[in-house]
């Protein structure tokens, strides 16, 4: 199904949120949360407020963990899925698929320790893997993540050099 297309316009995203009705593109949304959104009589207490934001913060990274680290968790199946459906695809058309695996900053030592399943997923059904967590872990451990990252998560120049390097020496040793 479709959704979000065209964008709901800034006033409609925004009444969507501020007048509680749920525009359909929210409806679908993993991380919205409606009783987030709501107003209520207790919100002036600050202490409450305080621990419910806690509390909202910690089910987001429970949410996140559940996402990226459940490996019979329906994301990971889903994304392997994808990927072997890509795979075929590409195969089909007589060339060979690669699936890159490039960290988000707050998930480079995790998926770097092996702790990260997807990659494992993804090799467990034939598909090549260009992991680069360990070569973003081990740049990270010596010039700081910073050095990878911007502060929104994006990369700087140094981490896409990083993934142009590591990309030309793992493909340039890949037999055809």
């Amino acid at each position: 199904m479709l959704v979000n297309s065209p964008v709901l316009p800034r006033e409609a995203f925004l009444d969507s949120l501020l007048q509680k009705r749920v525009a359909p593109v929210l409806a679908l949304d993993y991380w919205y949360r409606e009783d987030e959104q709501r107003f209520a009589p207790y919100y002036h207490l600050r202490s409450l407020l305080a621990a419910l934001s806690v509390y909202n913060a910690y089910q987001r990274h429970a949410s996140r963990r559940r996402l990226y680290f459940e490996r019979e968790g329906e994301a990971l199946q889903l994304a392997a899925a994808i990927a072997a459906a890509f795979r075929d695809e590409v195969q089909a058309l007589g060339a060979r698929a690669y699936i890159a695996l490039i960290p988000m900053r707050e998930l480079v030592h995790a998926q770097a320790s092996g702790a990260f399943p997807l990659a494992e997923l993804l090799r467990l059904r034939g598909i090549e893997v260009l992991d680069f967590a360990p070569a973003f872990a081990s740049r990270a451990g010596d010039a700081g993540i910073g050095s990878l990252y911007l502060p929104d998560g994006h990369l700087t120049a140094a981490g896409n050099r990083l993934i142009a390097e590591q990309l030309a020496r793992e493909l340039s040793t890949t037999p055809d």
